[in-house]
């Protein structure tokens, strides 16, 4: 008869061979505790994290964890946070220029985008991080995503059914349609019965082992393609005086775009008009053009992360 063999006398560098491996990438905004989660995922705190509003992680970082009773080994690539400020000279690369040192650190690419939120009632920062990722890595980005509301105290089927705020229920329904997971991880400082860190994680974890498929580098990629196509298309839909109100709104600029401010001061030199119209006039405008408001925030967005210009 066989030896009987203990779980402590497993070694894991025998059985690392077959656990199933995950790659998983962290995202989400500046100070909503990003590090935090990948730290829980490998069961260690490699990650740098606190517990303030400013970002820690400065670079695409790597780090790998074994869940021997999952049978499973996950590879966490933990990024920099999006809208982060900072103070320093020279200054700091433009987030996509940082964000996109992910692909070096995947093989093929990611099983999971963990993408983490503030726990709490949606604030607008966090629909702005919603739409910088979707600008980033693509419009079906959430294909491939776990939404994560950290120290959260609700539960999902709580958080799926808070839909008072226009802009994340619209987000909501695209997780649905495309099959995002959403996962909510509790304040490891409340106490009580019932959900624990632990079991939250632990749910995160099963739910990256059900995910398929892979987000690759080369959607990455053409993400960015895409939205350059988008903007230069935007731009060629406008009016040259709406050119420049989205110049004062994205801090974007062209080469024709000088010729386009004198042209409009002139219009309002030789106009018997007040700026205040002008403003409303301008104002009108853009509301009346309802088709091209997602564009323009996009743009906003795009220039605001990336640094890029057209």
């Amino acid at each position: 008869r066989p030896a009987e063999i203990r779980p402590a006398e497993i070694r894991p560098a025998e059985i690392r061979p077959y656990l199933e491996k995950k790659t998983v990438l962290i995202i989400g905004g500046t100070g909503y505790g990003k590090s935090f989660i990948a730290n829980q995922l490998v069961g260690r705190d490699v990650f740098e994290s606190n517990d303030l509003s400013g970002s820690v992680t400065q670079s695409c970082t790597r780090a790998s964890g074994d869940d021997l009773e999952l049978g499973a080994e996950f590879k966490v690539v933990d990024t920099i946070g999006l809208f982060q400020k900072s103070n320093t000279k020279p200054p700091p690369p433009p987030v996509y220029d940082i964000l996109k040192g992910f692909t070096s650190l995947v093989d093929k690419g990611v099983h999971a985008i963990v993408v983490v939120l503030p726990g709490g009632r949606c604030q607008e920062d966090s629909l702005n991080t919603l739409e910088a990722i979707e600008t980033f890595f693509g419009p079906n980005v959430w294909a491939h995503s776990i939404v994560v509301y950290n120290k959260e105290s609700r539960t999902p089927s709580e958080i799926w059914r808070d839909t008072q705020v226009k802009r994340l229920a619209q987000f909501m329904d695209k997780w649905k349609c495309q099959g995002a997971d959403l996962c909510s991880v509790r304040d490891a400082r409340d106490g009580g019965p019932g959900r624990t860190l632990a079991s939250d994680v632990l749910e995160l974890k099963r739910s990256i082992l059900r995910r398929r498929g892979l987000y690759t580098p080369e959607m990455f990629h053409q993400a960015r393609k895409d939205l350059q196509k988008m903007m230069e298309q935007a731009m060629r839909d406008m009016e040259p005086k709406y050119l420049v109100a989205l110049a004062d709104l994205t801090g974007l600029w062209r080469s024709d775009w000088p010729a386009a401010m004198e042209r409009l001061n002139k219009e309002l030199q030789g106009a018997e008009t007040s700026m205040q119209e002008y403003n409303d006039k301008r104002a009108e405008y853009l509301e009346n053009q309802a088709h091209h408001c997602n564009r323009v925030n996009q743009v906003a967005v795009f220039s605001a992360l990336s640094g890029t210009g057209l």
